[in-house]
């Protein structure tokens, strides 16, 4: 049989004519090859602590007689099927935290004519952390604010002292000095000057007048 699709299954009817005519009934079912399965962290956190275990999802759109499996190695872990084809099919999976690095995870689906497999990247999808890694994160964006706020400040204080530098000095006004010599006199000192002025005119008079008198003669 060829160039068949999923409407061709049913029941056929075979008829062999060998000199008598016999008949043989069969069943046909056609299946769709299987989608390969997608693994994802059920949680949306790639990141574990040292007490946490990884939950990881695989999912695979829904078929005729498809099968989702979850192996370790060559082992079977769990397996899941749903006879209602509009619901994908879904097949959760914890792995503990020493599985991690020595063991392989593969989700397979499947049905009677195909299979594909999903390999576990765990690198991806289960990063393991102590703990202290996440602290850090979150202190991270509180680091990068205080930093910048810092560095505005820096910012400002040498804004304002280069403008004050910039900012011309008065010059100071030169001052001059002059010497100033004080004399002092006591009163006798002025009053014997001045006597002395009073008696050195009278006697310039005396003698003007005494001269006058001497030519008359």
């Amino acid at each position: 049989m060829r160039n068949i699709s999923r409407n061709d299954s049913g029941v056929y009817l075979l008829q062999v004519i060998n000199g008598r005519i016999s008949s043989r009934t069969f069943s046909v079912s056609v299946y769709a090859p299987v989608s390969t399965p997608v693994i994802r962290n059920q949680r949306g956190n790639r990141s574990v602590s040292s007490t946490e275990q990884c939950f990881l999802l695989c999912t695979v759109e829904n078929g005729e007689d498809v099968k989702l499996s979850w192996y370790r190695g060559n082992e079977r872990l769990n397996i899941t099927n749903n006879t209602d084809l509009n619901v994908p099919l879904n097949l959760p999976l914890q792995i503990q935290l020493h599985d991690i690095n020595t063991n392989t995870y593969t989700c397979v689906s499947a049905n009677p004519v195909s299979s594909k497999t999903a390999s576990l990247n765990i690198a991806q999808l289960c990063d393991h952390n102590s703990g202290q890694t996440d602290r850090s994160r979150s202190l991270l964006p509180v680091l990068i604010s205080a930093a910048g706020f810092v560095l505005l400040i820096i910012s400002v204080s040498v804004w304002l002292w280069l403008k004050k530098k910039k900012q011309p000095v008065p010059e100071k006004p030169e001052l001059t000095y002059a010497d100033v010599n004080i004399t002092a006199h006591s009163a006798e000192s002025v009053k014997e000057e001045e006597n002395s002025r009073v008696t050195h005119g009278e006697a310039e008079s005396d003698s003007v007048v005494y001269a006058a008198v001497k030519k008359s003669r």
